[in-house]
Order: C-alpha cells, then sequence, then structure tokens
C-alpha cells in the first residue's frame, strides 16, 4: 500500500480531488485560437467570417496560379538545367497546386477557380523561385492565422476559429510537404 492509501502504485485513492492535478483538465473553447491571438489587430467595420473566407480564398487562388504559370513553361529553369532538375520543378509545381486546390477545397471552393493574370503576376509565376515561394506563403498563412485567430476570439465564435485555423495548419503541412 502506497501513501495515499492505495493498492496500485502511483493511483490515489478515495476522493475525486486526489485526481485533480494528475488528469488532464477541461480546457476551455478558446484554448486554441487564444494560442495566434493578436490583441494588435484592429479589424475594419462589417469584417464577417464569410469575408475572411473570401480572402483567404483569394490568398490560396494567387498562390495557385503561380504554380500553374510556373507549370505551363517546359524549360522554366533555363538551358544549363539538368533534366532531373526540371523533373523535380515539374514534380513540385504538380504537388504544390494539389496542395492548394486541397485547401480549396477546404475551404468550400468546389470548382477550379479562374486562374487568368495580369502580365505581373505572370511574370512572377515564370521567375518564381521555390525558396522564397515557400517563406512567402508561410509567411502569409501564419498572418492568416493571427488573423482569423483574433477575429474568432473577439467575436465569441470560437467553432469557426477552430476550423479556420485547422484548414490553414493543413494548408501549410500539405505545401510544405509537396516543396520536398
Amino acid at each position: 500500500m502506497d501513501a495515499n492509501g492505495s493498492n496500485k502504485p502511483g493511483v490515489p485513492a478515495g476522493r475525486p480531488e486526489a485526481w485533480k492535478g494528475r488528469i488532464q483538465q477541461r480546457t476551455s473553447s478558446y484554448a486554441q485560437i487564444d494560442a495566434y491571438r493578436d490583441p494588435g489587430i484592429a479589424f475594419p467595420e462589417g469584417t464577417t467570417a464569410e469575408s475572411l473566407v473570401e480572402d483567404e480564398i483569394e490568398r490560396i487562388t494567387y498562390f495557385l496560379i503561380l504554380v500553374v504559370i510556373a507549370n505551363e513553361i517546359p524549360r522554366r529553369l533555363g538551358g544549363e538545367a539538368s533534366d532531373a532538375e526540371l523533373a523535380a520543378d515539374k514534380r513540385r509545381c504538380r504537388r504544390v497546386g494539389w496542395a492548394l486546390r486541397q485547401s480549396l477545397a477546404s475551404w468550400g471552393v468546389s470548382e477550379e477557380p479562374d486562374l487568368s493574370c495580369d502580365e505581373e503576376t505572370r511574370r512572377m509565376g515564370i521567375q518564381m523561385d521555390w525558396l522564397s515561394y515557400a517563406a512567402d506563403h508561410a509567411l502569409q498563412v501564419n498572418e492568416s492565422m493571427r488573423y482569423c485567430a483574433t477575429w474568432a476570439y473577439e467575436n465569441n465564435s470560437p467553432e469557426w476559429g477552430r476550423y479556420a485555423l485547422r484548414c490553414l495548419r493543413n494548408e501549410l503541412h500539405w505545401v510544405l510537404y509537396a516543396l520536398r
């Protein structure tokens, strides 16, 4: 028998308060979004969950346009690139494109978005460097996490905040995995 009066070592006997601190306590519904909340963010008047979703869809579509343009150029890396480098570039284009399309689907987009773009965006897609693409993408996803979590916290919508964070974390993981 141990000091708590139990026959099993490490198991407190008797009263329910004996378990307090030994098992995981219930967390608040705001625990996940509170980790990303930024009290310094000020939202424009009329910001809604729907407008935040539209912003996310627009952001993902922009990154998808860059990837699609990069995939359309046959020898985008130049004449001195080896066949292995060209194949790796095309593979990254396909994988990142799939990850971004999955992310669009998680935000409720069921059909292929309009991928038309201006000359500046086309030039950026042609000259895209995967390292800077990954950094820009991760930076914007992390900013979106802060923005969505703060909005959800301030508007008493923890369920939507957890959903938004899950979509954004999945997008970040899928894209980073696709870039390997």
